[in-house]
């Protein structure tokens, strides 16, 4: 059944318990069903049980390494290889909401330690890794790295740029771009921050900031992501903190003159930047699923504003910056987290190829979403299409 299509039957408040229980049943008769048991891992972990879902994921690679996730009856359908890793849905680039509606057959070869090394690499046009990056997948990374250089087809997203993606090594190669703010985020053993006599020490930042950002390491979504600004709130955080590693930022005021917070999410599609949604929110820490953006029209009326204008808009202001900043990363493809200073400047937060960009929105609540996505879609399939110079003849819409 696959990710998309799971989470998207989840995300509409189905109940995924019958469907977990005809998975159950099909492994009973069959426990060699390594396709029941890479849907059985994705509902488990849908369902909160994210170490009973690896137990299963773990069975269905010791089983197989390749999956077919999506066919197309298209002739021409674009054969796509996603290069993932084992972990938790949000290790590897959620590629599946991205192509689902497109001439496109998707497969994925899942590769790793603790993976049977694949038999065989499926036929395909494009390969794109998905691998995401963190402390675990950093090996993994630099050991595809010298992989993918003599890969029989194109590659999207190379892993060594992938590695870099980390909070506290992506400062490297997105400063100093003129329009850009991105806070210096650097890693902290749980015991060097406990025996620092002041706060004074930790990381500092050329633009006006008040206080820091502290997080554990290889956490997103806000997990564990709290703000500080003396030693005594540093100690209480620890206190209630079980992780080693930290990361540390310097917090940069980014409330727009009403007082609200506002966080964009962009996609970078081979330097064209794509506007995937604006969260609104009287909270410092804005996720979209934490923003009222469901219950307040006002606020919606606003994001369809920014969406609909975007290109000459927000997407035109940034334009430069945004193009010099998917130049230094080097991706291909990768999402940002942003926002804006008080000056005007754009805020970075976080770049990751991870984040989910999708259309599962009620279109009678969010009716200007659905074109939005559409057009990254497209984007999408137009990248795909162009890293095949054999099939550049073909239409793309």
């Amino acid at each position: 059944m696959g990710i998309a299509n799971l989470m998207r039957r989840g995300f509409e408040s189905e109940n995924l318990e019958p469907i977990g229980k005809g998975l159950i049943a099909r492994l009973q008769n069959n426990p060699a069903d390594a396709l029941a048991c890479l849907d059985l891992s994705v509902v488990f972990e849908l369902g909160g049980d994210l170490e009973l879902a690896i137990q299963f994921q773990n069975s269905a690679l010791a089983m197989r390494q390749h999956y077919r996730l999506q066919s197309s009856k298209d002739p021409n359908a674009i054969k796509v290889l996603a290069i993932k890793s084992r972990g938790a849905i949000m290790d590897n680039m959620p590629i599946e909401f991205l192509v689902e509606d497109g001439p496109i057959q998707l497969e994925s070869l899942y590769v790793g330690q603790g993976i049977p090394s694949p038999q065989y690499i499926p036929d395909h046009d494009v390969a794109v890794v998905a691998i995401c990056e963190s402390d675990a997948n950093q090996d993994l990374l630099a050991n595809l790295s010298d992989v993918v250089e003599h890969w029989p087809a194109p590659v999207l997203n190379q892993p060594s740029r992938i590695a870099c993606l980390a909070r506290d090594r992506i400062g490297d190669y997105v400063s100093n771009i003129p329009g850009l703010v991105f806070p210096a985020s650097v890693r902290y053993a749980r015991d060097e921050l406990r025996e620092m006599t002041s706060v004074q020490s930790l990381p500092e930042s050329s633009e006006k900031s008040d206080g820091w950002v502290i997080r554990p390491v290889n956490t997103h979504a806000g997990n564990g992501l709290a703000r500080i600004t003396n030693r005594a709130e540093l100690m209480q955080y620890l206190e209630a903190s079980t992780a080693q590693e930290l990361v540390v930022a310097p917090f940069i005021p980014y409330a727009s003159e009403d007082g609200v917070y506002r966080k964009y999410r962009i996609a970078l599609i081979q330097g064209e930047s794509y506007p995937v949604h604006m969260a609104i929110s009287q909270r410092w820490m804005v996720h979209y699923l934490n923003a009222d953006m469901l219950e307040n029209p006002q606020h919606r009326e606003e994001e369809a504003a920014f969406m609909d204008g975007y290109s000459f808009g927000f997407g035109n202001k940034h334009r430069r910056t945004l193009r010099n900043l998917s130049n230094r990363l080097g991706l291909d493809y990768v999402v940002l987290d942003c926002a804006e200073t008080v000056n005007g400047k754009l805020l970075l937060f976080e770049a990751d190829n991870g984040a989910v960009v999708h259309s599962m929105d009620p279109v009678d609540i969010f009716p200007y979403k659905r074109p939005a996505m559409e057009r990254i879609f497209a984007a999408f399939e137009r990248m795909l299409m162009r890293s095949i110079p054999a099939k550049s003849n073909r239409m793309v819409a």
